[in-house]
């Protein structure tokens, strides 16, 4: 039997073009989800256990309401991940977001809380944090931090400033820097609970144990003071004298003058 070698050559081409139609088909179905966001995963830190100024549910209704969707499934390539991070810190209680693509195709949401370092309440009956890099933010209403108390004769409205970071040139700014040097000072961050401002903006400090009110005086030299109170704190405490003293006066230079 004689086969004629176009027949054959035919038969091979169609077949050639069958096997290359179906491997580009099983490419494109195998690969139809290698370009979607498969899941978000939000991880929210903070330097406390318990604190919850932002949940995980919070999170993910800011990034529905960004994409107007959920983002699984959508494309990668409309993520838009860095308009996404810049959408989260609008967020008051969010400090840092950090938003990237694993190599499973997850949306991965990092967000850093905010931690508060001072509490104010001002003159004026306002109240609202500061935080550790000197930006104020407000008080939640899901949960109250225990921290620092400022009260007093302050003026500061962080509205007015649009809760801008403090600069130097801000009054309130030296009271931060009181607040952050007790907060970095184990003794001190132990034993102080309040910063009460004066009329004449003198600084007077509030322990929790003991009956002495402590008077800075200005806030000029704020760390040497504090550094002369923490020396003192040892030497009382180690004597256990501290209840023998009614007030503690830290205003003249190298001195603390203590009553009875």
């Amino acid at each position: 039997m004689k086969i004629s070698m176009p027949k054959i050559v035919a038969s091979f081409g169609l077949k050639s073009i069958l096997i290359l139609l179906f491997a580009i088909l099983i490419f494109v179905l195998s690969s139809s989800g290698k370009n979607v966001c498969k899941q978000v995963e939000v991880n929210i830190l903070s330097k406390k256990s318990n604190l919850t100024f932002v949940t995980d549910e919070e999170v993910r209704a800011i990034i529905e309401q960004y994409y107007h969707r959920s983002p699984e499934n959508l494309s990668l390539s409309e993520l838009n991940i860095v308009d996404l991070e810049n959408e989260l810190l609008k967020h008051p209680f969010i400090k840092n977001a950090d938003v990237y693509i694993d190599v499973l195709n997850n949306l991965n949401i990092r967000i850093e809380q905010k931690y508060p370092l001072l509490r104010v309440h001002n003159l004026k009956g306002q109240q609202f944090y500061f935080g550790e890099d000197a930006e104020p933010f407000p008080v939640s209403t899901k949960q109250s931090v225990r921290c620092l108390l400022a009260s007093g004769n302050i003026y500061y409205n962080p509205e007015k400033e649009h809760y801008a970071p403090l600069t130097a040139d801000v009054p309130i700014f030296n009271l931060f820097k009181i607040a952050e040097y007790i907060y970095k000072t184990p003794l001190l961050n132990a034993l102080i609970e309040q910063i009460f401002v004066t009329k004449n903006q003198e600084i007077i400090l509030i322990p929790k144990i003991g009956k002495q009110p402590i008077n800075l005086g200005t806030a000029e030299d704020y760390a040497e003071k504090l550094t002369r109170l923490t020396t003192f704190y040892e030497k009382a405490m180690n004597n256990n004298n501290l209840s023998n003293f009614n007030k503690i006066d830290l205003r003249f230079k190298n001195q603390i003058v203590c009553t009875h």
